[in-house]
């Protein structure tokens, strides 16, 4: 609810507050200028136009619209006549200061809920993202593995799989009924079919794994796993049209978890990999500070949903 109310006041500020200081004037004739500029991840359009004011006289109104790698934009609408530059200053330190990619975190009675700012998803193997790579933003296990050696094989991931645009043959697993890919820019969850998907994600220099699916189109899916299983669990997850990681408050049963995911409104969850150990993840705050979930690792994990800023 927290994070909901602080969205809900930055669009107040971001948006509502902006636009009521321009009611006072009215648009007139065409641009006298426009350029782009790109700084700190983010591309800055910035327009000035002639406007008419109550009184008849003409001043200039300055638009300015921010859009980071994945189209998220940030609106800042002004007159001249209504701002000072000491406010259009800080406008623009916000909205740079805004578009900083990490991941937030929401808590909410049984789940926690990791929301990654993300412009990029690649599949990681072998080897776990190094912390220092300040581009990763969220890593955390996803394919299940199959058996415990310290060398690496791709075929010791259940599932076949796409890494970096290189699809690669993985062993069967009667558990993965479903899959996640990302290419061009944009995700897709797939419930038993996914094969084409896959060589798509391939083709496109994309990733993709195959996983448990739990929720597909809002809907519960038939598992394999029973209801009266107990762990901590977590899914990849679609909620509100968001991509986000969802772990559960602890342990907890399967069907408690997937019941909690549906009452949160989740649309879309696929398991990803838990338990003593293949649990440990990590998540990168607006402030560059890495924070890890669970600090038990070992060396026997294989692959990594990893998220980029």
């Amino acid at each position: 609810m927290q994070t909901l109310m602080k969205t809900f006041l930055k669009s107040i500020a971001l948006y509502i507050i902006p636009s009521i200081f321009i009611m006072s004037c009215s648009q007139k004739g065409g641009g006298n200028h426009f350029y782009v500029k790109y700084e700190h991840g983010v591309y800055m359009y910035h327009s000035n136009i002639s406007c008419s004011k109550l009184d008849g006289t003409f001043d200039d109104f300055d638009y300015y619209n921010l859009s980071d790698k994945r189209g998220n934009i940030a609106h800042y609408d002004f007159c001249s006549c209504c701002m000072d530059e000491e406010f259009i200053e800080k406008c623009e330190k916000q909205i740079l200061k805004e578009s900083t990619h990490c991941t937030s975190v929401s808590e909410e009675d049984e789940l926690i809920i990791y929301y990654p700012d993300f412009s990029k998803i690649d599949l990681v193997c072998g080897k776990m993202p190094s912390k220092s790579d300040k581009k990763v933003i969220f890593c955390a296990e996803a394919a299940f593995t199959g058996e415990l050696m310290k060398e690496f094989k791709h075929t010791n991931i259940l599932g076949d799989h796409v890494s970096s645009g290189v699809r690669y043959k993985g062993t069967g697993c009667k558990r993965n009924t479903g899959a996640f890919v990302f290419y061009g820019g944009k995700w897709k969850f797939l419930y038993k079919d996914n094969s084409k998907e896959l060589d798509a994600a391939a083709q496109n220099g994309g990733m993709g794994f195959g996983q448990e699916m739990m929720i597909h189109n809002g809907k519960r899916v038939q598992t394999i796993r029973k209801d009266a299983n107990k762990n901590e669990f977590r899914a990849l997850c679609e909620l509100y049209g968001k991509l986000c990681v969802i772990d559960s408050k602890g342990v907890t049963t399967f069907g408690d978890f997937i019941n909690a995911l549906l009452n949160e409104g989740v649309t879309e969850a696929l398991y990803l990999d838990m338990g003593t150990g293949w649990n440990y993840s990590w998540w990168r705050d607006d402030q560059g500070i890495v924070h890890e979930i669970h600090d038990h690792r070992i060396a026997f994990t294989t692959n990594w949903i990893t998220f980029y800023e």
